[in-house]
């Protein structure tokens, strides 16, 4: 018993030792290098191609005043992206296709992440269109949770969020969109709300209620939340 309780010591000390050394890893490179790296294992198909929290973005969160960064990732940084490869060709692909209509009740809608693509191209290229297009999905997703679950709030509204924070909002519409920021925190979808499910629920519910609760802090820049 003491050998197994030893063996497990030394695999949890390993463990950590390989997650220190890959934390100090991650926070070494170049921004653009964890952006690129990240697009590379997450496709568009797979519902996955713009993780909002990596371990070295909440490192970001945590360290940094707001002002000094995006909530993801500042126009500054985005400016550096490459715009060649296999990575910018699948997000190009999606900014030049049609959004559709915003329905964040819908779970399994990849328009959040088309909304964000065109937000990240159009900030890269200078392109006043998309980035027009991202403004008006933006702003056309507010209260489209309504009859849907957190499941599906949490998992769609980060991408919105985070395209908001990338394009800017004129000041009416960022009043208006901080404002239903604030009531998603709360509101009740199917018996729960987004802050109920991140704390109640540990497992994919809360983890995308958990990613959605603080993007929602960040952009309100509320730091008690």
């Amino acid at each position: 018993m003491h050998r197994n309780r030893l063996g497990r010591f030394r695999n949890s000390s390993t463990r950590r030792d390989r997650l220190t050394r890959t934390r100090s890893r991650i926070a070494s490179e170049p921004s653009a290098t964890r952006f690129t790296r990240r697009l590379r294992c997450e496709p568009l198909e797979d519902r996955t191609l713009l993780s909002a929290l990596g371990i070295d973005q909440a490192v970001a969160l945590a360290a940094e005043p707001v002002s000094s960064r995006g909530i993801w990732l500042s126009a500054d940084e985005i400016m550096q992206l490459p715009t060649s490869g296999i990575e910018w060709e699948t997000v190009l692909s999606a900014a030049k296709g049609s959004i559709g209509t915003p329905d964040i009740s819908n779970q399994s809608g990849n328009d959040d992440v088309k909304t964000l693509a065109k937000a990240l191209v159009g900030v890269r290229l200078g392109n006043q269109q998309y980035m027009a297009e991202a403004r008006n999905a933006v702003m056309a997703a507010m209260d489209t949770e309504d009859g849907g679950r957190t499941l599906a709030l949490g998992r769609n509204l980060v991408s919105y969020v985070i395209a908001a924070d990338l394009v800017g909002l004129d000041p009416q519409q960022d009043a208006e969109f901080r404002a239903w920021l604030r009531e998603t925190l709360n509101e009740t979808l199917d018996g729960n709300t987004l802050v109920s499910t991140h704390e109640d629920r540990p497992n994919n519910w809360g983890t995308h209620a958990g990613a959605a609760r603080a993007a929602v802090a960040a952009y309100l820049g509320d730091r008690a939340e």
